[in-house]
């Protein structure tokens, strides 16, 4: 029996099957990832150098949120992934569960689907990010971008993060955002 309007059945998945557990793409460019490294060589707390935030999918304002963010390697599902905190100042850093990421298609990434169910509307979400290293210059590049829809035409039975992550970035892009740091430890 429900005792409101919205169905609290807010399905989220954070795929993480990894090719290589562990280790994590770093280089890279239009090709597609470089050399493997290990998970432990990218650790640290970073300094942000440049961090912008968008409503659309390329671009947007700067962010001054946070100066810190720190990369602790973590196991989730059984796998090995990069825990991401935000830190305001370089002692004080809050995690965020939704902030995983691990090695798909051997590189870092990040891909989160959700639905949900209100009255007669299914909402769809789906976020991909990646992340990026580079070992010389001790540079870590995420980006992320976040993509959602309403669907009236789906049931509530049908309303599931599998059809989120099905339409993925055929969605509307509604949010984008590019955070680069440099290892400050």
């Amino acid at each position: 029996m429900r005792t409101s309007g919205l169905r609290s059945n807010l399905h989220c998945f954070i795929w993480t099957f990894c090719f290589a557990v562990g280790t994590v793409a770093c280089g890279g460019g239009e090709d597609g990832p470089g050399e493997l490294v290990d998970a432990r060589d990218i650790e640290g707390t970073y300094t942000v150098d440049m961090h912008t935030v968008g409503s659309g999918c390329d671009g947007g304002e700067a962010s001054t949120e946070y100066e810190y963010f720190k990369l602790i390697g973590t196991e989730f599902l059984g796998m090995q992934a990069l825990q991401f905190e935000e830190c305001p100042t370089l002692g004080e850093c809050h995690s965020n569960f939704l902030e995983t990421f691990s090695v798909i298609r051997q590189r870092w990434a990040q891909q989160i689907a959700v639905a949900s169910y209100s009255d007669t509307t299914c909402n769809l979400g789906y976020t991909a990010g990646t992340l990026d290293i580079d070992l010389d210059t001790k540079t870590v590049t995420i980006e992320l971008r976040r993509y959602s829809d309403e669907d009236a035409s789906l049931t509530e039975d049908g309303c599931t993060a599998e059809v989120a992550e099905e339409r993925g970035e055929t969605m509307a892009c509604n949010g984008y955002e590019l955070l680069v740091g440099t290892l400050s430890e």
